[in-house]
């Protein structure tokens, strides 16, 4: 039987069960934790050593020089890592993933009653074997921190943009307010008064 129901304001239409956006959330949740777990089982070492040889690479090679030894390191660790996939670390991985989701399920945050010796057994392993992927894994938090230089200049450079282009507007309502305002008239001009308005003098031509 379907779970959704006819619309009260439009009876031939069919609306969605209302605990439809609170499945979607947990469908969405358990995506996240999926993730995340394949993350920390296959490769957590890895992650904080490539973050670490990123920040060392930066610091003595050029952007050049760190490219192209990340490139051409991340090719042969593809390689191997493929080698690896097809032949156990995939069966490794996914045996991995779902003792670990059963002790969740069964032992929820109870973590003192988790099989922790079996689940040791199984994840080192893998940390081995993924190790290998240290350049691809360099190489793409080499990428993310360009990017985000390059984004922080281009978002500095539009900052100081906008702040000349204010600048220059307040300026331009300067001078036309002092353009515009009353002018301050002398008392005398050539030892003529004035009266009100700024006086000219001119010679008189002689015929």
């Amino acid at each position: 039987m379907s779970s959704y129901r006819r619309s009260p304001h439009s009876p031939g239409l069919l609306s969605p069960p209302a605990n439809a956006g609170g499945l979607e959330l947990l469908g969405w949740l358990f995506f996240v934790f999926i993730v995340v777990a394949t993350i920390l089982i296959a490769g957590a070492p890895v992650v904080a050593l490539a973050f670490i040889a990123q920040r060392l690479l930066k610091r003595h090679v050029t952007i050049g020089w760190r490219v192209l030894i990340l490139l051409l390191s991340s090719v042969l660790a593809g390689w191997i890592l493929y080698q690896w996939w097809s032949h156990g670390l995939q069966i490794m991985l996914f045996k991995a993933i779902d003792d670990y989701s059963t002790a969740i399920k069964h032992y929820q945050s109870n973590i003192d009653h988790w099989p922790w010796k079996q689940l040791w057994a199984e994840t080192w392993p893998i940390w081995i074997r993924t190790l290998v992927a240290l350049p691809p894994v360099t190489l793409f938090m080499e990428c993310a921190d360009t990017t985000r230089e390059n984004f922080n200049a281009a978002h500095k450079l539009i900052k100081a943009e906008q702040q000349r282009q204010r600048k220059n507007l307040r300026y331009q309502q300067r001078a036309k307010n002092k353009a515009s305002g009353p002018q301050r008239v002398p008392l005398t001009i050539g030892g003529m008064m004035a009266m009100g308005v700024p006086i000219k003098r001119r010679k008189d031509s002689h015929v």
